[in-house]
């Protein structure tokens, strides 16, 4: 795991470097640090769409009958141990705790908050805290619907359990909405972000974002991830360059349209 940390920032370090020194080299598409900006954008929303969609899992666990909680624990939440306080829920395997901490209602109840910490073990038994209670806040506007703010929030996968180093944060603020998934899927909701913006500092790169269009993610039994991004068009800056990206088609990896400065190529 602690290999897969720091392999991720220098990715896109030497991608993003070979783009702006190589930006006349053919074998480079002219558009490419577009779409790498894309990606650590897609790539932040979709941290915060599977932090709520785990949130909504321990939340129906949590309010479901006592005769029940076995089997929703068995489909949604099979992998950890779950303990809880008056006001937490803690979800526990080999290598994380991921502490939920809430006012005591249900996640779909106007007004109530939930925050999430999480501590992840290194192979060399190190300890580390990815993610602290400031770092994600969501709120219930109702019956599915959400507003989640990031604050200075790393990069950490609730799957795979990676993190960028602490100089790359995420700030945001996004509306969320969720529609029932369809009865095999291993979430309770589809989600929609129907407003966003914020800002990352990747590797003393400035890049801000807004969402222009909603951004809509389900589960697809064809691909290993959870959830997957379907469509969406946002406007990105990453310091001096311009770009728009807009998915026209989703899979593993979706296919975006990415215009960059004018220019407009599709991958």
């Amino acid at each position: 795991m602690k290999k897969m940390i720091y392999i991720l920032p220098l990715l896109f370090v030497a991608l993003f470097s070979a783009c702006e020194v190589e930006s006349g080299d053919s074998s480079y598409p002219r558009t490419l640090q577009g779409k790498i900006a894309f990606n650590e954008v897609e790539g932040r929303l979709s941290q915060c769409v599977s932090l709520l969609a785990l949130m909504t899992k321990v939340d129906y666990y949590g309010q479901a009958p006592i005769d029940e909680k076995e089997g929703i624990k068995n489909y949604f939440l099979r992998d950890y141990v779950i303990t809880n306080t008056e006001d937490t829920w803690t979800l526990k395997d080999d290598y994380k705790e991921m502490v939920f901490t809430h006012n005591k209602k249900s996640l779909n109840e106007s007004g109530e908050i939930w925050t999430i910490k999480v501590t992840i073990k290194l192979w060399d038994g190190e300890t580390i805290t990815m993610i602290k209670e400031q770092n994600f806040r969501v709120e219930s506007m109702g019956d599915k619907d959400w507003r989640i703010k990031t604050y200075d929030l790393k990069l950490f996968s609730p799957t795979h359990g990676y993190s960028y180093p602490t100089e790359n944060v995420c700030n945001s603020e996004l509306s969320v909405k969720g529609v029932k998934a369809y009865d095999k899927s291993p979430n309770l909701y589809d989600f929609k972000i129907e407003e966003g913006k914020g800002s990352l500092n990747m590797n003393k790169t400035n890049i801000g974002f807004q969402l222009l269009q909603p951004a809509s993610y389900s589960y697809s039994t064809s691909t290993s991830l959870n959830l997957i991004i379907s469509s969406g068009e946002l406007d990105i800056t990453a310091d001096k360059d311009k770009i728009k990206a807009k998915v026209i088609a989703s899979g593993y990896y979706p296919v975006v349209e990415i215009t960059l400065n004018g220019l407009t190529e599709t991958y």
